[in-house]
């Protein structure tokens, strides 16, 4: 029998191959979705405070902005009030994959999570919660974590 740990282990790969043949399919790659979705809630965020927000570090971050970037998806621009601030902020193309994008979570959570009740669902949503609080919570993280 396969351990707890081997399942989820291999249930999340599977899940971002899933993600990565969807959003691929725009140019986007793994965790750049979940920046653009915070980005619509937050344009014009700071990079520090999005890093933070997104429970990632600042090289991670640096990472997915340089490539959405290059894709044209996002632009960076200095603060007016404070240089040492970099701001992320949407571009034109960054706006208008917005639909197509909801489009495509709306079908990946059809697809993945049709078929559960919803009282499934809602316990299945306690129990990540659960693991993700206790991740965080044991990680030897220095950084301020988000619970979401």
């Amino acid at each position: 029998m396969k351990s707890l740990e081997n399942s989820f282990t291999e249930t999340a790969h599977a899940y971002h191959r899933y993600l990565h043949s969807r959003f691929g399919s725009i140019g986007l790659h793994r965790g750049q979705p979940r920046l653009m979705s915070r980005l619509w809630e937050e344009d014009g965020i700071s990079q520090k405070v999005l890093a933070k927000r997104m429970n990632i570090t600042a090289a991670t971050l640096t990472r997915m902005v340089q490539s959405l970037e290059h894709g044209g998806f996002i632009s960076r621009k200095k603060d007016a009030l404070d240089q040492r601030v970099t701001r992320i902020f949407l571009t034109e193309k960054g706006e208008n994959c917005r639909e197509e994008m909801e489009s495509i979570f709306k079908n990946i959570e059809e697809s993945v999570f049709g078929d559960f009740t919803k009282k499934e669902m809602e316990r299945f949503e306690l129990i990540l919660l659960k693991i993700r609080t206790k991740l965080y919570r044991e990680m030897d993280d220095e950084t301020d974590i988000q619970i979401s």
